[in-house]
């Protein structure tokens, strides 16, 4: 079997991609708004309460573990690229840009950063081809006939079609 630069085999597939940046990225949400929520139980001196629009800071720490649990959740469909991960990714980085307009005013240039990388996540995931429709299926050639991927891939090698013995 043939062998990449990089070490693969020329018929195996990286995990790589717009999901993985996301599911990355969904992971590392999870850390900073846990430790976010952290901040704001303690009433860390950085985190003057009276630049809030909204409450006070235990509850921005409690809607913070809410969404490190939801971007976890999030991270691990992304990362083995379950059914519906798109969506949920997309919503979830949303609410996310809202989350972090609300914290403008208290950590500006972070927030900014946040629903800049919140946009990317959703670009990505919106105009991702990544994941193949439910149930593995598509149209193999002008005939109807619908195989699986793994049948297609089977039925091709080398870019060459495999006769049947007979």
């Amino acid at each position: 079997m043939a062998t990449s630069t990089n070490g693969l085999s020329a018929g195996s597939e990286t995990k790589g991609g717009w999901y993985t940046f996301a599911g990355f990225m969904f992971f590392i949400a999870a850390v900073a708004n846990g430790l976010w929520a952290w901040a704001a139980f303690d009433k860390a001196a950085y985190l003057p309460e009276g630049s809030l629009l909204v409450s006070n800071l235990a509850f921005w720490g409690s809607v913070s573990i809410v969404a490190a649990v939801v971007a976890l959740i999030g991270s691990g469909m992304l990362l083995v690229r379950a059914r519906g991960a798109a969506m949920y990714g997309c919503v979830v980085a949303a609410l996310s840009a809202v989350f972090w307009l609300f914290a403008l005013p208290l950590l500006p240039i972070w927030s900014l950063l946040i629903i800049g990388i919140d946009a990317l996540i959703i670009y990505g995931l919106a105009t991702s081809t990544e994941v193949e429709p439910a149930g593995g299926y598509h149209r193999a050639g002008g005939d109807g006939e619908a195989t699986t991927t793994a049948a297609a891939r089977s039925a091709v090698e080398g870019g060459k079609k495999k006769q049947p013995v007979s």
